[in-house]
């Protein structure tokens, strides 16, 4: 049996946030509405967001993933 690993929590406070909305269900402005949350959340918590992705999915047959880097 393979043994897991234990997390190891780093001791910075940087972060990452990713949004997304799906065309189906949601508008272009959840994503503002994710990032004001995000920033929200990293504000009272003491993270620094050094990095935003934006996922605009968009459903043609398959799931195409438009990822950007904002």
């Amino acid at each position: 049996m393979a043994r897991k690993k234990k997390f190891a929590p780093n001791d910075n406070n940087l972060a990452i946030a990713y949004y997304r909305f799906s065309s189906h269900s949601q508008n272009e402005a959840s994503i503002d509405q994710q990032r004001e949350l995000a920033h929200d959340w990293a504000d009272a918590h003491g993270f620094k967001i050094v990095q935003e992705y934006e996922d605009e999915a968009v459903i043609i047959g398959l799931k195409t993933l438009r990822l950007k880097k904002c």
